[in-house]
């Protein structure tokens, strides 16, 4: 059975070219790209079709953004806590980074529930 990509990436922009830049760039930047990866691939949008049905109701994250800061936040590997998920709630430039806005960021309490 072969996979197509259905469902809308929350990526700003497809990445059209890499080049050297005088911009100052986080440490994380690379994270931009793994997203980008991601949703090229449609990994985000076949999860969310496997596991969408497993929530009870439509309150929450969508499940293609929780496995999205759950892939970064292994990729990343800055800590191996869950509690560090509050610390990059507050982190505006993290959420850039991953490309998903402030509010919809996962927090540490929230996490067991999904796990």
């Amino acid at each position: 059975m072969a996979y197509t990509n259905t469902a809308p990436c929350h990526c700003s922009q497809p990445i059209s070219g890499i080049e050297k830049t005088s911009d100052t760039l986080i440490s994380r930047a690379g994270l931009t790209l793994f997203v980008r990866y991601l949703c090229g691939i449609g990994i985000l949008a076949h999860l969310e079709t496997l596991f969408g049905d497993l929530r009870k109701s439509r309150k929450g994250q969508p499940i293609g953004e929780i496995f999205k800061q759950l892939f970064c936040f292994f990729v990343d590997g800055s800590s191996r806590h869950v509690s560090f998920f509050d610390q990059l709630q507050k982190d505006a430039g993290y959420a850039a980074g991953i490309e998903t806005t402030p509010e919809s960021m996962l927090s540490s309490r929230w996490l067991p529930i999904v796990l």
